[in-house]
């Protein structure tokens, strides 16, 4: 996943970072709820927001 990170546009991993963290907020109130069944998903929603921060920033020390 990180290689495919890196390959995309600034402005396309912008847009993917702010979905992630509007859906890692939706799931985190689903999980406070007790309706979400996937309690891990939130991690690996975590982790895919550090994901393509590394990756923004690696591209703003880059430039």
């Amino acid at each position: 996943m990180i290689k495919e990170l890196r390959d995309k546009p600034v402005a396309e991993l912008q847009k993917l970072l702010t979905e992630t963290k509007t859906e890692l907020a939706a799931f985190r109130m689903q999980v406070l709820s007790n309706k979400a069944k996937q309690v891990s998903k939130v991690q690996q929603l975590r982790r895919d927001v550090a994901r393509i921060l590394t990756v923004l920033n690696d591209n703003n020390r880059h430039d």
